[in-house]
């Protein structure tokens, strides 16, 4: 095990899967259910004219969207028809790769599938899913550029506590470190209890500002929590139901760890898809892929004010 220590909470990640029994798989026409096809394919026909999510999928990672048009951008709730999607495990992993870009194939660690199998591959082939939806509606040419890392929290979490890092943030924000910016991330997320809050800005308010903050000097979040606490009759805070709702996310959704109502275990996964390395100390390495990525330190953030 490695011991990594970020935003104030420490993270026992371990360091060596076996290679013996892995889960492969690929999603494509021949792989995806029809039944799923369609209910995927009638939840996104509700949002392709107004959503910004899928009108901006597969573009460059923009910092004045969080300035134009936010309150047209929404997470996209799916259901999860699956029994117990979400089981308690000792399993903790931090962004570990289980798809290459310009790859098909999702490659998972027996000790994680034996757990988290069904529930990665039935996102995987939503995502696969809307990816097909948009190049058949939307007309995009979409090459799969795309690693996906894959997040599993487990923990027992104490009352008035978060599983997660607290305050209100996006994932994929891209900071003064990456230039040129690049196409924005996207992630799925489904937890067992007590489900990510998200802020959703009310049509016709005033949207975030940003015009006062420098990239190298400010943390972006720190300020855009301060704006949406001050703010709050101008943003709905959306929860999905746990253990049954997966919600699409892109780099621009306002959204927190919640904080416990009571004591109780939680299993939070994410997969997240990049065309970027995430190349963070402390992020469980995939044995079944060849790789050797130059890391950093992950306190990147503590010099910002």
């Amino acid at each position: 095990m490695e011991t990594s220590v970020y935003a104030g909470k420490e993270f026992h990640i371990p360091t060596h899967f076996s290679t013996k029994n892995p889960f492969n798989f690929t999603c494509d026409e021949t792989t995806c259910n029809k039944e799923l096809a369609e209910n995927i394919g009638s939840i996104l026909q509700q949002h392709i004219s107004s959503n910004l999510l899928l009108h901006h999928w597969n573009t460059i990672w923009n910092v004045h969207y969080f300035i134009q048009d936010l309150d047209k951008r929404k997470p996209i709730c799916f259901p999860c028809s699956l029994d117990n999607p979400l089981p308690l495990s000792s399993i903790r992993i931090l962004d570990m790769p289980i798809k290459f870009k310009h790859q098909n194939q999702y490659k998972i660690p027996f000790e994680i599938a034996q757990h988290y199998g069904p529930i990665i591959e039935h996102v995987a082939q939503i995502r696969h899913l809307v990816e097909q939806f948009l190049r058949k509606n939307q007309g995009q040419e979409i090459e799969d550029e795309y690693y996906c890392y894959l997040t599993i929290d487990n923990g027992s979490i104490m009352e008035n506590t978060s599983q997660r890092n607290g305050g209100i943030h996006v994932d994929g924000f891209q900071g003064a470190r990456i230039n040129p910016k690049c196409k924005m991330d996207y992630s799925f997320v489904i937890s067992s209890v007590e489900a990510t809050r998200f802020y959703n800005l009310k049509s016709n308010t005033p949207s975030l500002q940003i015009s006062h903050l420098d990239p190298s000097i400010h943390n972006f979040f720190n300020d855009f929590e301060k704006q949406i606490r001050s703010r709050s009759e101008d943003f709905d805070i959306w929860r999905p139901n746990p253990n049954t709702e997966i919600v699409l996310m892109d780099a621009f959704c306002l959204h927190e760890s919640p904080i416990m109502s009571h004591s109780q275990n939680r299993t939070f996964l994410r997969m997240s898809y990049s065309i970027r390395e995430f190349d963070r100390l402390g992020n469980t390495n995939n044995n079944l892929f060849d790789y050797s990525w130059n890391m950093v330190p992950r306190n990147i953030q503590e010099t910002l004010i």
